[in-house]
């Protein structure tokens, strides 16, 4: 395998005032005390706001990804160690820690299913069930028994396990192989 580079640290400090500064201009041919003049007055002058930061260094190392021999979701990570790592006060909130499961609601009307009801014994609501699906198709008559199915499982569950069985009729009969 490569080698992999080391980046220098003048190249790491003159990554951080393009990336601070966002001008080009103020890094080429300084030394390393007007390097680090440069950064404290960029870092004076703006209120660094540390999702533009990290944006601007994922870009960084995504670009470097392939030199360092690193996979995406390891170089997002490196991204967010390294601004951590300078910005120790820049809080990152998780998509699916912080907010809860939002519920799906799915509209049934009535009458989705004419002609089909519970009440109908079994050779009945097959037969019901069949001249549907040469209606509707075989997959929305399963996805209507299935949301039916699952609105009934916790208060009626008796009438969830038929919806759950002329389902699976369907799909065994219909579902092509």
């Amino acid at each position: 395998m490569e080698k992999i580079r080391e980046k220098k640290p003048e190249k790491i400090v003159k990554d951080l005032i393009f990336m601070e500064c966002a001008t080009n201009r103020s890094v080429r041919n300084k030394s390393k005390k007007q390097l680090d003049l440069i950064l404290t007055k960029c870092r004076k002058n703006k209120n660094i706001d540390c999702k533009h930061f990290l944006q601007k260094k994922i870009k960084v190392n995504m670009m470097e990804r392939k030199d360092r021999g690193w996979s995406v979701p390891q170089s997002l990570a490196i991204s967010y160690s390294q601004v951590k790592k300078m910005y120790p006060s820049c809080v990152f909130k998780r998509k699916n820690a912080s907010s809860p499961k939002k519920l799906v609601r799915i509209k049934v009307q009535k009458g989705g299913l004419s002609g089909y009801t519970l009440k109908l014994n079994l050779s009945d609501r097959r037969r019901e069930l069949n001249r549907l699906v040469g209606i509707y198709g075989w997959g929305n008559i399963v996805k209507k028994l299935n949301v039916l199915y699952i609105y009934n499982k916790n208060n009626q569950p008796s009438n969830a396990l038929k919806f759950r069985r002329d389902m699976k009729y369907i799909q065994k009969k219909y579902k092509p192989m």
